[in-house]
């Protein structure tokens, strides 16, 4: 079992587990690099992945206490999330008409255009699910690993701004 400190891009494990659950690859995060490592799914390795992913599946066979699997969040794990973000996130009418919104088929078309129209909306919503994706992520490594989360983003303006 894998203990110590891994850091990791929370940006990274977010694409991660908002992927769609029909993909066909895998997602693992490396406890020794705090990297992702996708792999092409192992049903394809078979037939002629590349040479990168046949290494990556060997070193996931070798060393399988190394990697924590990152498996996409279902549907209904995530469907509750919406009513729990207009719950805590707007007041009066703005929780009124999200909650409206949330009822009966289409109702993520419905969300989504919402979130379009309003810029402060769209930024709470997207630190809210961020939250929910931390926290569901932190349940999945081992007690014995301290995680420390990195902003990819904000790392990569920075490199911007020191070569701009």
């Amino acid at each position: 079992m894998m203990t110590g400190c891994v850091s990791v891009f929370l940006d990274h494990i977010i694409v991660a587990l908002l992927a769609p659950d029909t993909a066909d690859y895998c997602q693992y995060l490396d406890l020794a690099s705090g990297r992702v490592l996708v792999l092409g799914a192992k049903e394809k390795k078979q037939t002629g992945l590349s040479e990168c992913c046949e290494e990556g599946w060997s070193l996931l066979e070798q060393e399988p206490e190394r990697f924590i699997p990152l498996s996409p969040l279902a549907p209904q794990q995530v469907t509750p999330w919406y009513g729990e973000f207009a719950q805590a996130c707007c007041q009066g009418v703005q929780r009124q008409e999200l909650l409206q919104l949330l009822e009966g088929s289409g109702f993520l078309a419905r969300f989504y255009d919402a979130l379009a129209c309003d810029d402060l909306l769209r930024e709470s919503w997207r630190q809210f699910e961020t939250e929910k994706v931390r926290a569901y992520f932190l349940t999945l490594v081992p007690a014995a690993v301290a995680v420390e989360f990195c902003d990819f983003t904000a790392q990569k303006e920075e490199a911007l701004n020191v070569f701009g």
